[in-house]
C-alpha cells in the first residue's frame, strides 16, 4: 500500500514491512536546507513541491515499536540516489514477516538501545513518538 507524506511516501509490502522514503526539508537529503524553502512547514495544509537528488530512507514495522536499524548508532540512511532507494526496496520486500526473526538477524543494534533510557533521552522519545504519529 502507497501512502504519501508531506516529505516523501511510505510503502508498505505484504510482509507487514514499511518503508519510508523522504525528502526536503530537514531530512537528510541534498535538499535538507535548500534556501529556496525559505521557512516553509510541509505541515501547514497547503501542498509544497519538494526536489532532491537524494533521500532519507527508514524501515519499521507498523505493528511493533522499533524501526530496523540500518546503522551502527542509527534508524535512518540519508543521502541516498535512486538507485540506493530501489535497493532498500527489494531489500524491505525480502525480510521474513516474522519481526523477531528479523530483528535478531540484524546487523546492528541502532537506537533500539535507547528504549531502557527513555526516561533520561528525552529528545529521542519524543522525536520516535513524533514519526510514528506521522505515519
Amino acid at each position: 500500500m502507497f501512502t504519501n507524506t508531506p516529505f516523501g511516501f511510505h510503502f508498505t509490502f505484504p510482509n507487514g514491512w514499511l518503508i519510508s522514503v523522504q525528502w526536503g526539508p530537514g531530512n537528510y537529503c541534498t535538499s535538507r536546507q535548500n534556501e529556496a524553502y525559505g521557512k516553509v512547514s510541509p505541515f501547514d495544509g497547503q501542498y509544497h513541491e519538494f526536489e532532491s537528488n537524494t533521500a532519507e530512507v527508514a524501515i519499521f514495522h507498523p505493528d511493533h515499536n522499533r524501526m530496523y536499524p540500518m546503522a551502527e548508532h542509527d534508524d535512518v540512511v540519508g543521502w541516498q540516489t535512486a538507485s540506493d532507494v530501489v535497493t532498500w526496496m527489494l531489500f524491505t520486500s525480502r525480510l521474513d514477516s516474522d519481526y523477531d526473526k528479523v530483528m535478531a538477524k540484524a546487523p546492528y543494534k541502532g537506537l533500539g538501545n535507547y528504549e531502557a533510557n527513555w526516561e533520561t533521552n528525552d529528545d529521542y522519545r519524543d522525536s520516535t513518538i513524533a514519526t510514528f504519529k506521522i505515519l
